[in-house]
């Protein structure tokens, strides 16, 4: 997968040769900036199966959750331009890094803004990425006077 200023993400087969895509998703309005694949494992009736669905960020202010098996799409707009993303590791939640300066927690299921932790990092020049720690308690980013800030997920203070 393969996503760039020109708000295309391209699928590729890494098994052929063919330098081709063989997918592409052309729906952003802007340039991409972020790309993840989430997949989940689950049992159905017994029998194992798995859910896939690839996530991107967008300078145009949407994350969009593409369900290519079901070929559906979800947006979901912050309003602001998003130079980063992540998700917890259960798959629950996304982080977007906005250039207004704000990091917003969003629930992946409905799209409700959870949280918004904004005041201890400096942004707004730069694109500045965001992750989650090892155990989804603390959201970290870079600020722009050089400083990693981390946030706690429930309480907001750095």
């Amino acid at each position: 997968i393969s996503a760039g200023y020109d708000g295309k993400v391209c699928l590729f087969d890494g098994r052929s040769w063919n330098a081709a895509p063989i997918q592409t998703l052309d729906e952003a309005k802007d340039s991409i900036t972020a790309v993840s694949v989430w997949q989940q494992q689950k049992q159905q009736g017994g029998s194992a199966g798995a859910t896939a669905e690839i996530i991107t960020a967008s300078v145009d202010g949407v994350i969009r959750y593409y369900d290519l098996r079901m070929g559906q799409i979800r947006c979901d707009d912050v309003g602001h331009a998003i130079t980063g993303l992540a998700l917890t590791n259960d798959g629950h939640c996304a982080a977007v890094s906005c250039l207004d300066g704000t990091i917003r927690l969003v629930e992946r299921k409905t799209g409700e803004l959870l949280h918004q932790y904004l005041g201890a990092h400096q942004a707004g020049n730069y694109g500045l990425q965001v992750s989650f720690t090892a155990d989804d308690s603390n959201v970290v980013s870079g600020s722009e006077d050089g400083s990693v800030i981390i946030y706690d997920v429930v309480e907001g203070n750095a």
